[in-house]
């Protein structure tokens, strides 16, 4: 429990200090940015049994694969990587460290070069739980932070860079193929009342959509996540979902009121509004709650952005400490009290536990 807390306090003074430098390119920005991200990735890479795939799926799998045992169900880009160590006589936790290695890699990557406040960014990266998610659904994560990095390139239009980073992301995770399409899609601007239909017709076509989703998906081998009690009893909105539509509506709400076509705050706001859509979809169909995931994860990039475009100083600040103070509640009840993603206690290859 005391690395995350330490951890939380190191990331957060460092984004602190990054926020000071003015040139993003600058040495001193790098080196920090650098300790950052060493210390995010170093205690991710060093877990043992932290995550509560860690062993079941992940090392599980490896002994599978490192014993020649055909067609382990898994994507391509961890089935590579897996071969390759089996070669080599490696160590489990080496991908551990690999996948460690690409989640941090790009998510302080993309706070770098996307949010104006470095500070929140990290605060709400750990507190809003990705950090600790990404111990546990690791290959999604890795689809989920190369999906949040090539969003530059959808204000840059350049879909080529932006495709072939997705299709990194679809090696490592089969639903990164899901952002591909996106691109033509987040950096319009649609009518609220456009959107609102579609929210309503959402929720009308459950009744059609996800019977239809349902048959098909039990002949795949992703029925699991309709069959697996894990994934089986969502039938309501919880608080993360509540939380998507808050920032969901706020940004329509900017839009609205500065009426201009700000590129970034529109990616935003569609993003969240992808969200909305799938967490409806997500009381009937519970594995619909891990693509949920891919949208709603997005607030360490939207918030910090959101509060940066509220015109007024002391209203800004007001809401940095109503947000600093919400993930904090988050992350108490979320990690320290119901151990979600079971990540306490941390223990590293080192030694039992800390």
């Amino acid at each position: 429990m005391y690395v995350y807390i330490l951890l939380i306090f190191c990331c957060t003074l460092n984004g602190l200090v990054l926020d000071k430098f003015y040139n993003r390119n600058s040495r001193n920005f790098k080196t920090l940015l650098f300790i950052t991200f060493f210390l995010l990735f170093i205690v991710a890479a060093l877990r043992f049994e932290v995550g509560r795939d860690y062993t079941d799926t992940y090392v599980y799998s490896y002994v599978k694969i490192a014993s020649g045992v055909k067609n382990v169900r898994m994507d391509i880009a961890l089935k590579g990587i897996y071969k390759i160590m089996a070669v080599l006589h490696a160590n489990v936790q080496w991908i551990f460290v690999i996948t460690s290695f690409l989640i941090n890699y790009f998510a302080c990557k993309s706070i770098a070069t996307q949010s104006p406040n470095c500070k929140m960014s990290f605060w709400i990266y750990l507190c809003g739980t990705f950090y600790f998610f990404s111990m546990n659904g690791v290959r999604q994560s890795v689809a989920i932070m190369i999906f949040y990095y090539s969003f530059k390139y959808i204000e840059k239009h350049n879909f080529k860079k932006y495709a072939i980073l997705n299709g990194i992301g679809f090696l490592f995770h089969s639903s990164a193929i899901l952002f591909i399409p996106l691109y033509f899609i987040l950096n319009k601007k649609y009518k609220f009342k456009m959107k609102m239909i579609l929210i309503f017709a959402t929720v009308l076509a459950t009744k059609v959509i996800v019977p239809f989703l349902t048959s098909i998906l039990l002949q795949t081998h992703y029925a699991m996540y309709l069959i697996n009690g894990a994934y089986s009893s969502q039938d309501s909105l919880n608080f993360s979902m509540y939380l998507n539509i808050l920032i969901f509506v706020l940004y329509e709400i900017v839009i609205w009121m500065k009426k201009s076509d700000n590129n970034q705050a529109i990616i935003y706001s569609n993003i969240h509004f992808c969200g909305v859509i799938v967490s409806l979809l997500a009381t009937s169909l519970p594995m619909m709650i891990r693509i949920f995931m891919s949208f709603r994860y997005l607030e360490f990039l939207s918030v910090p952005y959101l509060i940066e475009i509220q015109p007024k100083r002391k209203y800004k600040q007001l809401i940095e400490l109503a947000v600093i103070l919400l993930y904090l509640v988050y992350f108490i009840h979320g990690v320290l009290i119901e151990n979600g993603n079971t990540v306490l206690p941390y223990r590293t290859i080192f030694n039992k536990g800390w």
